[in-house]
């Protein structure tokens, strides 16, 4: 699961970066940590700062109606947290939610035959769109190419991976209700990494 950088895979070593390594991000490994979403790398998206990546996954699922005045006290909060301090609070969120994901995840071959109250939705900036889908993708695609943008540090650690594969494995299954599946963040990230060092190579 995305939102739970569990298990350290690789060593502490300084990992090989050649085209056969792989490279494991998680928040538990010191190489690759700040490439994780608990880490807190502040940036600004649309005018809105966030703490991390994970707060704004959990953020933009914070639903309308009564759900979302059962969470609004976490919508105040969750923008300045990281790390497992995020997760936990997306994990709230998450129990709120997990009825209708359930069920939209058992008919997304059929959305349309859902009713409204039974659909999910993300939510930013006045738009809404389908939860898991390429839309809520991008928008969380976004948010990370802003966290690079914005922080130094992070960008220079991704460049740091060389041309390993990037995996994100953190020793369990991954939720079939999750955000953000591993496959698409590690290939967000790599998409990024190969930006960053064609950048470097004209630069």
């Amino acid at each position: 699961m995305l939102e739970q950088d569990k298990l350290q895979v690789e060593t502490n070593s300084a990992p090989s970066t050649g085209p056969s390594a792989v490279c494991n991000v998680v928040s538990t490994n010191p190489e690759t940590a700040i490439l994780s979403n608990f880490a807190h790398t502040p940036f600004t998206i649309d005018g809105r700062e966030f703490a991390s990546i994970e707060a704004f996954v959990h953020f933009v699922k914070i639903p309308q109606g009564a759900e979302g005045r059962m969470l609004k006290h976490l919508k105040i909060d969750l923008p300045g947290l990281h790390g497992s301090t995020a997760y936990k609070v997306g994990k709230e969120i998450n129990k709120v939610l997990q009825p209708r994901l359930e069920a939209m995840i058992d008919a997304q071959e059929n959305w349309g035959s859902l009713k409204h109250n039974e659909r999910v939705s993300v939510r930013w900036n006045n738009e809404q769109f389908q939860y898991g889908s390429s839309e809520h993708h991008a928008l969380l695609e976004r948010a990370i190419r802003e966290k690079f943008a914005q922080n130094l540090d992070a960008r220079e650690a991704l460049l740091a991976t060389g041309n390993a594969t990037l995996v994100h494995e953190t020793g369990g299954s991954e939720s079939k209700l999750t955000s953000l599946p591993k496959e698409v963040f590690v290939s967000i990230l790599t998409s990024i990494r190969s930006e960053l060092q064609t950048a470097d190579t004209s630069a």
